[in-house]
């Protein structure tokens, strides 16, 4: 969304800071990744500029997964507070809801996405929140306000 970039909330393309590398880096068989830390390449995934090819929905694990291996255990009850850092277009967080675990925020960075996962979401599973924020700056919310931080690759794309 170019009113995000015009709002000063992400920095424009080409522009250098301290958070930018080149747009791709090339793996050790030469082939071409790209910047999963850069907001811009976020921005065209979910806005349908870029292809999937290299952002799947499920990074690493789908909830049915996360069960299957018993890491529900993690989750301390029904009644904690989840914070889905860097949710993007998972279903992983809806999956949750459906299980039971009603009280879910769910943050990204790339207002579009948080957009299209709030309209998915808002008959079925009311009680995900869905906010635009910044994984280096979660000053929106007071502290102790979650039980549970959840991240299945936000920190890998962070710097």
């Amino acid at each position: 969304n170019s009113a995000y970039i015009d709002d000063g909330l992400l920095p424009p393309s080409d522009c250098e800071d301290d958070n930018s590398d080149e747009d791709e880096e090339h793996g050790e068989h030469g082939d071409v990744l790209p910047n999963y830390g850069d907001a811009h390449f976020w921005n065209e995934v979910y806005t349908n500029v870029r292809g999937r090819e290299l952002a799947p929905v499920e990074w690493l694990v789908s909830y049915k997964h996360f069960v299957a291996q018993g890491w529900k255990r993690f989750l301390p009850s029904p009644s904690c507070r989840i914070l889905d850092l860097g949710c993007g277009d998972s279903d992983f967080m809806s999956e949750a809801y459906d299980d039971g675990y009603v009280d879910i925020t769910c943050v990204d960075i790339i207002p579009a996405v948080i957009e299209t996962m709030r309209e998915r979401n808002a008959g079925a599973r009311p009680g995900i929140k869905y906010c635009v924020a910044d994984a280096c700056d979660m000053s929106q919310f007071t502290d102790a306000s979650f039980d549970v931080v959840f991240d299945k690759s936000t920190l890998d794309a962070l710097k």
